[in-house]
């Protein structure tokens, strides 16, 4: 039985659920979300991330990641979740504070592409370490620092904590000044990329919550077989909790000798309907903090002074701060001395940390 033909028997469904449910299918991608760090276990996954990074040799011929086009994709995707959950909400249904958070800052979450192509150009980003191994081969090291942070803090911007696991990271292997620069810009992607995927998610339960309201409203007309198509779509998808919590929720409590198929289906597919409903809450509280994190956090990015948390952790300026007349230059000037040393370290592939100890040696 073709998926498609029962899903156009579910009448009130919306587009974007008949698109989510028909075209070829993939799982909604998890939230970059992991266990919280505190300072000490940080230090520790700052000492094994550099480890385990590996960077591209700069003299091979490597194709970079698509680091700007995956920024378009994700500002369109989180447009269309936007839509949908705008339109769901005009129905009357419940809308998550999740939910609330995306619609009353979706102009803050646009305005971030402009920001991004600003803090990081084409040029200057095609000149940072790119890493070597999957899943994140051929995007920025400080891509994978910036996602390993916002997935341990759950998209909060600490900055004794970030500055914990920066210098970690670098008592094993030193980033260049340029990485540091590019960090800001960095985790407003990476947490663009954990919008969108908490973004979608909250778009496909309500998908699932809508197709279970489509499937009660044409309860009379579905057989056991056609319920089965509508689960295996939803299963494939990952959408198959929503779905059973919501036939639960309205499951008639006193149905009768007559009742349609659905009933007898949704009884035996949710032996434990409150198990669903705690699982579904707890998911709720989840979203609702990490979507609370990121716009917060993309909120105070443009609010940090980050000289005040790069200088100190880059450890070519720890050496230059070593001349007291390097302190006393105006900060064109600091900025011209800074450029100046990375394009040596550049043209001479040395580390920027020697190049800046011969500079004070010569001085």
């Amino acid at each position: 039985m073709a998926t498609a033909s029962v899903f156009d028997r579910l009448e009130s469904l919306s587009d974007y659920a008949l698109q989510l449910l028909t075209r070829p299918h993939t799982a909604v991608e998890l939230p970059i979300r992991a266990e919280l760090f505190g300072a000490q276990r940080f230090e520790q996954h700052g000492r094994s991330l550099a480890r385990a990074q590996a960077v591209q040799d700069e003299n091979a011929s490597h194709r970079a990641a698509p680091f700007f086009p995956r920024v378009d994709e994700n500002l369109e995707s989180l447009r269309q979740a936007f839509d949908y959950i705008a339109l769901t909400s005009r129905t009357g249904r419940y809308v998550s504070p999740a939910a609330e958070w995306l619609l009353d800052n979706f102009h803050l979450i646009e305005a971030q592409l402009q920001q991004i192509r600003e803090g990081v150009p084409r040029g200057y980003y095609a000149r940072l370490p790119k890493l070597a191994a999957q899943p994140l081969a051929g995007l920025p090291r400080v891509y994978g620092i910036a996602w390993a942070y916002v997935a341990h803090t759950d998209s909060v911007l600490n900055q004794e904590l970030f500055t914990a696991f920066l210098n970690a990271y670098q008592d094993v292997d030193e980033l260049t000044l340029g990485e540091l620069w590019a960090l800001p810009t960095t985790l407003r992607v990476v947490l663009l990329e954990n919008l969108r995927r908490v973004a979608e998610n909250i778009a496909a339960n309500k998908v699932a919550r809508e197709v279970a309201h489509a499937a009660w409203d044409a309860a009379d007309a579905l057989s056991e077989q056609e319920l089965d198509v509508v689960f295996r779509a939803l299963q494939s998808r990952g959408l198959e909790s929503g779905y059973l919590t919501q036939l639960w929720q309205r499951l008639p409590l006193d149905h009768g000798g007559n009742a349609p198929p659905l009933v007898r289906w949704t009884e035996q597919h949710c032996p434990s309907g409150p198990a669903l409903i705690g699982a579904a809450h707890a998911e709720q509280a989840a979203a609702n903090l990490t979507v609370g994190n990121i716009i917060t956090t993309l909120r105070l990015i443009g609010q940090v002074e980050w000289s005040d948390l790069i200088e100190p952790v880059s450890r070519s300026l720890r050496v230059l701060r070593q001349l007291p007349s390097y302190a006393r230059e105006s900060e064109l000037t600091r900025q011209q001395i800074t450029h100046a040393m990375e394009q040596v370290a550049r043209q001479t592939q040395r580390p920027e940390r020697e190049v800046a100890e011969a500079v004070v040696r010569l001085a």
